[in-house]
């Protein structure tokens, strides 16, 4: 392999391994450019950059850029050299060479939840649900275009984002009804999704079971809602006619609102239920929810990475080149189970009903306290 490989032709070699986005590209490159310029004349060779060299790029992004910026912009090349590492461009990657925690301490990106975190999340979001939605039958749209319904709407996302497996805000405002399809997997009803991050323009297949109760309900709740509508989209935001930077544009505005609802809604939450172990807002976004879905994944017993990658749409360059990937989607189904778990069948059904029909948990306390009437009319025949 030559090693005599330039910078410039090693940058250019990177950017053609994957398909990015127009803004991601855009990223890249600038976060690429500023380290060769960083360079300088010092070296143009490739192999011949050592860790001194990234040390002093290092440095140079800490007293010029924002943390979070900082830190990106150093992943970016840290993926340079990832690649030529593999491709033998070099024999020892000098990112490996330095602390990074040295110069990006500070740095906490997209936090994850907790298990206890999160299902304080979701057991306040079905609350909220049921208690603003489920029981006026309100169309989804409304979610959107009613600002009293904005910090619902906010809950919905991230929850559902989490449900899919930790999908990014685009990919899921964008997620067409064309990649939807109802299947049966093993006897299962299921809900079947292939569509692609936006960017990396990697594949990724979702399989939602009904045994997966409240995932499998709330994204049926939104298709039969889009389905009704005769929507392309299964969220009411993006519109087949729009172009895409108009629609991408759009997205990040909202974006920022979501996030905004979301903190007050944690907020609320750590001085509650969660004031033993509070959730971290300053570094806590939607994001969050797909690092938490990765997190508790991995927490998770029989643990895959190659799983992990397939279920969350991600390369598995740079998780570990030896890992088979999922292709199945009945093996999809499983391993989004170590997460999602499995309910029994009655129990399933029973909890759908009730949240299908308001009406059946009136119905239900009603035949409890007749029993219960009943009960107390026996005893007291009985002590006569």
């Amino acid at each position: 392999m030559n090693k005599k490989i330039k910078i410039s032709g090693a940058i250019e070699g990177f950017m053609q391994t994957r398909t990015r986005r127009d803004t991601t590209s855009r990223l890249y490159r600038y976060a690429l450019s500023l380290f060769e310029r960083h360079l300088n004349a010092k070296c143009d060779i490739i192999g011949e950059v050592i860790d001194a060299d990234i040390s002093s790029f290092c440095r140079y992004l800490e007293n010029t850029y924002a943390p979070n910026s900082a830190c990106i912009i150093y992943g970016i090349v840290k993926s340079l050299f990832l690649f030529c590492e593999r491709h033998g461009f070099i024999d020892i990657n000098p990112c490996s060479l330095i602390d990074e925690k040295r110069y990006f301490c500070k740095h906490k990106h997209h936090q994850a939840l907790t298990r206890m975190q999160f299902d304080a999340c979701e057991k306040s979001f079905w609350e909220n649900y049921n208690n603003h939605i489920a029981k006026r039958r309100e169309s989804v749209a409304l979610l959107v275009s009613s600002s009293c319904y904005i910090k619902v709407f906010s809950q919905l996302c991230f929850i559902m984002g989490f449900y899919l497996q930790g999908l990014s805000f685009a990919d899921l405002l964008m997620l067409k009804m064309a990649s939807i399809k109802e299947g049966v997997l093993e006897k299962r009803h299921c809900f079947i999704i292939v569509t692609s991050r936006r960017k990396t323009g990697k594949e990724v297949k979702i399989v939602i079971p009904k045994e997966h109760v409240k995932r499998h309900h709330l994204f049926k709740v939104l298709f039969e809602d889009a389905k009704k509508h005769k929507r392309q989209y299964l969220f009411p935001i993006c519109s087949e006619l729009a172009d895409d930077t108009y629609i991408y544009n759009k997205v990040k505005k909202l974006n920022g609102t979501v996030n905004r609802n979301l903190k007050i809604w944690w907020r609320q939450l750590n001085n509650s239920v969660l004031r033993e172990c509070p959730i971290d807002i300053a570094s806590t976004s939607y994001y969050s929810c797909r690092h938490t879905f990765a997190t508790l994944y991995i927490d998770s017993p029989n643990a895959s990475l190659g799983e992990l990658a397939s279920l969350m749409g991600r390369n598995t360059e740079y998780i570990d080149t030896y890992i088979r990937e999922i292709t199945s989607e009945n093996k999809l189904l499983h391993a989004s189970s170590k997460v999602f778990g499995v309910a029994e069948e009655d129990g399933a059904s029973q909890f759908q009903q009730m949240l299908d029909n308001q009406k059946t948990i009136i119905s239900m306390l009603e035949r409890i306290c007749g029993a219960v009437e009943k009960l107390c009319g026996v005893s007291d025949g009985n002590y006569k």
